[in-house]
């Protein structure tokens, strides 16, 4: 089957379609798999920041959320 005809035939289903939950569903997927990548949405500040993290956590640079805070109150 080519694009052409999957698009026709989904189409043509949906159109049929009278239950509101999976209309709701469907919506739901389309809406899910056109919205951008959030990465894309990062400054260039914001991806070094992430890849040195990602950097200290390979080298075992990192705390529990309980360490943070302790130190964070001092």
């Amino acid at each position: 089957m080519d694009a052409e005809t999957a698009r026709l035939e989904l189409s043509q289903w949906v159109q049929s379609i009278e239950d509101v939950s999976l209309l709701g569903s469907l919506l739901s997927l389309k809406e899910s798999y056109s919205s951008r990548d959030w990465w894309s949405d990062l400054t260039p500040e914001q991806e070094k920041d992430i890849e040195l993290g990602e950097q200290d956590l390979k080298a075992g640079k990192m705390m529990s959320s309980q360490e943070f805070w302790a130190n964070y109150e001092k």
